[in-house]
């Protein structure tokens, strides 16, 4: 028989298939390579893009083994070490894959891709330093790479550089006016600047682009929120919802538009979603066991543990108190700095450190589940006043300490560090125009970060700062519990000194910014969660000068 004399060569077979996978016919391509491979097993190149055929149609594991086979017989392939980093990372293999990328880079440094997946995977895996450096890398050799100028800029602004963030942003609309995530990334940038107009512009113009992206809608719902609209920002939300319905930041944005306008049982019904949220911890207990209303807790033990930060704890630690009314057995964990204070709850209730191991439990709840536990709304907040008191020995010790004279204002200016984006603090010398009033001694319950205002106080301001530090850098809660108690007033910013002078039933005053945190509401001047607290709040956005001639008004209101 004469031997065929219009056998196909398996490279043209080769080339036939490229041109189809080009064309994006990966079904005929991947007939072709196989036909490459059954004439030449051993065919890297058919093997390589074979394998990225595999993961163009989404079988990852099937194109990570056929590109390690072809990187087995031709490893000096730079793009098959890439392509492999990327199947790895689709198969979450993220260290093997930033294996390939390495190897990638180093066989190739120009090779862009590399750098782009590499920068993306270090994204992902929270080492945002390293992958910012992939990105850069990336822009030197492509400089005009929308992807990765849009990574970029959401690293500098995790990192709060951001005009850095803007630059790139706003290069990446000057090259593609229609990409609406740069749009949206202009407006989180200016939210994060405290510019919640020009933020909600940018949203508005991301949704004109892109009517259908449901993180714009969010974050508008965010911008709205900050502007004071909260029944427009519950329609963004709920925008974004009808378009993603498992969006936790849209869930959780809700809860606190839902929360602030009054709507409790709504609120705390989304505030489930908290946990969901990019970046959230998972509750430690998880679901097994998980108590959130509808079973008898008599007879049984109820573990609560914290979320979140210290006033969340002495806020809803109040619940426990409902727990053991409902003869529940109530293990509360605490942060170790509020053990002690904790304590002082009721003597049924055993206090443990959240760092030590804890006994054995029947439920659980986590801390901000309690409200939606206990069925909650603005006319049922439990406000069993004080539910937190002083050590008398301390108390007396104080007594002694402040002395009898003049009336005693104790004073807080500003919260925790990391909430600064919250906008909740103030600058020391606004307490000026009550340091002026005869016969009032301002007393400092300011500790940590903010205390370094007291060295520098301009004259006649005058602040009496005891200094008390023992507690790792902190004021211990007793301690200040003790001076609280011997006070004839406290007036503080939003923190958590607000809260354990509210517990103590002790009289508050709360300078709060113009939309406040959901649990100051709205407008009132009062809480139904600390009945001897009264609320001042801004006017307008910024304005602390405002909130303190309110507060002089009303000190001469008084009598001081």
């Amino acid at each position: 028989m004469a031997p065929n004399r219009y056998k196909v060569s398996p490279e043209t077979t080769l080339t036939a298939a490229m041109q189809l996978h080009e064309l994006g016919r990966l079904a005929d391509a991947e007939r072709l390579y196989r036909t490459v491979l059954q004439q030449n097993p051993r065919h890297a190149g058919a093997l390589y893009l074979l394998g990225l055929v595999a993961m163009a149609t989404q079988r990852m594991e099937r194109g990570a083994d056929l590109l390690a086979r072809s990187i087995r017989l031709n490893p000096d392939f730079p793009p098959a070490h890439c392509n492999l980093g990327i199947a790895l990372t689709a198969l979450n293999r993220p260290q093997e894959a930033l294996v390939r990328y390495d190897k990638a880079i180093a066989m190739q440094p120009e090779l862009a891709d590399a750098w782009y997946n590499r920068g993306v995977l270090l994204k992902d895996l929270g080492r945002e330093q390293e992958a910012l450096e992939s990105f850069e890398r990336t822009l030197a050799l492509r400089p005009d790479d929308i992807d990765a100028l849009n990574n970029r800029g959401l690293i500098l602004t995790v990192q709060r550089r951001f005009d850095k963030a803007l630059i790139d942003f706003e290069r990446i609309l000057a090259i593609r006016p229609s990409f609406a995530p740069a749009e949206c990334n202009r407006g989180m940038v200016f939210t994060h600047q405290r510019r919640p107009e020009q933020a909600l512009a940018a949203f508005d113009r991301a949704i004109a682009l892109q009517p259908d992206f449901a993180a714009a809608w969010c974050n508008r719902g965010d911008a709205l929120h900050e502007l004071g609209r909260i029944e427009d920002a519950i329609a963004s939300y709920n925008r974004s919802l009808a378009l993603q319905p498992d969006l936790a930041e849209a869930h959780f944005g809700l809860s606190l538009s839902l929360l602030l306008s009054g709507r409790y049982p709504d609120g705390f019904a989304e505030q489930e979603w908290r946990h969901r949220r990019a970046g959230a911890r998972a509750p430690r207990y998880g679901k097994d066991r998980l108590w959130l209303g509808g079973s008898a807790l008599a007879g049984r033990t109820l573990l609560i543990h914290p979320e979140l930060y210290l006033g969340d704890m002495v806020q809803f630690s109040r619940y426990a108190l409902l727990a053991v009314e409902q003869g529940a057995r109530v293990l509360l964990a605490a942060p170790t700095p509020l053990c002690p204070l904790m304590r002082t709850l009721h003597p049924d209730i055993k206090v443990i450190d959240e760092t030590q191991e804890v006994p054995e439990f029947d439920l659980h709840c986590p801390l901000l589940s309690l409200p939606l536990a206990f069925g909650t709304t603005t006319a049922s907040v439990p406000a069993p006043i004080p539910y937190l008191r002083a050590d008398p020995g301390l108390q007396a010790e104080w007594k002694a300490r402040l002395g009898p004279d003049g009336v005693k204002i104790g004073v807080c200016w500003q919260g925790h560090p990391a909430r600064a984006e919250l906008d909740r603090s103030f600058p020391v010398t606004a307490f000026a125009l009550l340091s002026a009033v005869p016969g009032i001694r301002l007393i400092s319950l300011q500790t940590g970060a903010g205390s370094e205002q007291l060295n520098a106080l301009p004259p006649p301001l005058t602040i009496e700062n005891f200094e008390d530090t023992s507690d790792n850098g902190m004021r211990p809660f007793t301690t200040l519990a003790a001076m609280i108690s011997n006070l004839d007033l406290v007036i503080t910013t939003d923190t958590v000194v607000a809260h354990v002078a509210g517990a103590m039933g002790r009289p508050t005053w709360v300078a709060l910014k113009a939309v406040a945190d959901w649990r100051w509401g709205q407008t009132a001047d009062t809480t139904p969660w600390y009945p001897s607290t009264r609320l001042f709040r801004q006017d307008r956005r910024g304005d602390w000068e405002g909130v303190f001639a309110q507060i002089m008004t009303a000190l001469w209101t008084i009598g001081v």
